[in-house]
């Protein structure tokens, strides 16, 4: 049977760039669906060729450009680098997940790099190394725990478990945020009204109503009642119970901003404490305060020379 005048598939063009072994193979297929002989691939395969490639094709000797096997093992001398197999061992192990990269998409990345490192274990054995670099790089979050606690046994249930993962997370945190947005804005609207004269009323929890009071009597009173609140709580913290003075063997050390704001157990007035009483000092001062009976008592000791000792008292029952 003739060949076809015009070639059924026309063969891609290969630059230098990207897997010189995947486009070799796209190359012979193409041959064998338009029926190519030996002579007619290599001069399909010479243009086919440009940039890099077509470089490394001028490279070969007049004897190699003459064979198709030997144009092909000379160019896949020159367009893979040595240690091929090792480079692709790493590629796999340290190939991480780009920022705009899809879950699907690096798992198809690490299964051509999977096949690429390993050409010589099977497709499942490639599956399972690409699952165990895909659970690495889901990261710490909650979710990607939750799909490896699940321990897919297949690389593509690993992929549908992490988008739905990671979807599920996103939903809720969105509805989150917009929640908290929604709560602000509502703290400001009342704040506003509030400033504005306009008291907020609920209805059965729907949104908030505003009614304008009829004066501002009610908000100055309320914040006056708790400016009042405010001041009793500073007033009682300053206090100390004669008690606790006692228990802790300390005094007030506040200075005398504390002093004049405390109040006195005795008189119950601010501005002094019970030790600095006017009241306690004016009854001191009174003629008759040392003159009453205060149901004193004494302790007799022995005294040596009494008569000559000026230490030694006397007192009567």
């Amino acid at each position: 049977m003739e060949p076809p005048s015009r070639p059924v598939v026309m063969p891609q063009t290969y630059d230098g760039e990207g897997s010189w072994q995947n486009w070799r193979t796209a190359f012979e297929q193409c041959s064998v669906l338009n029926r190519w002989t030996e002579q007619g691939k290599l001069q399909w395969l010479a243009a086919s060729l440009t940039g890099d490639a077509a470089w490394a094709f001028g490279q070969l000797t007049a004897e190699q450009r003459g064979s198709y096997d030997i144009s092909n093992a000379g160019l896949s001398t020159l367009l893979v680098p040595p240690n091929v197999e090792h480079l692709n061992v790493t590629l796999f192990r340290t190939r991480p997940k780009a920022k705009e990269e899809d879950w699907f998409a690096f798992a198809r990345e690490l299964t051509k790099l999977a096949a690429k490192a390993y050409p010589a274990f099977a497709p499942g054995v490639h599956d399972a190394l690409s699952l165990e670099r895909f659970l690495t790089e889901l990261g710490p979050e909650e979710w990607a725990s939750t799909v490896r606690r699940a321990h897919p046994s297949l690389l593509m249930d690993a992929v549908r478990m992490a988008i739905q993962q990671e979807a599920t997370e996103q939903t809720y945190r969105g509805k989150a945020a917009d929640s908290a947005r929604i709560h602000a804005g509502e703290v400001e609207e009342i704040a506003a009204a509030i400033s504005r004269g306009i008291r907020p009323e609920r209805r059965y929890g729907g949104p908030p109503i505003y009614q304008r009071t009829e004066s501002l009597d009610e908000v100055r009173a309320l914040r006056n009642e708790v400016d009042e609140l405010k001041r009793m709580m500073q007033e009682m913290s300053l206090q100390v119970s004669p008690l606790a003075a006692g228990l802790h063997g300390r005094q007030l050390t506040d200075g005398p901003r504390a002093v004049g704001r405390a109040r006195c157990f005795s008189c119950g007035r601010r501005g002094h404490l019970r030790k600095d009483c006017p009241r306690i000092q004016a009854t001191q001062r009174r003629p008759d305060y040392y003159g009453k009976s205060w149901n004193k008592s004494f302790d007799a000791y022995p005294v040596v020379n009494a008569l000559s000792n000026s230490n030694a008292a006397c007192a009567d029952r």
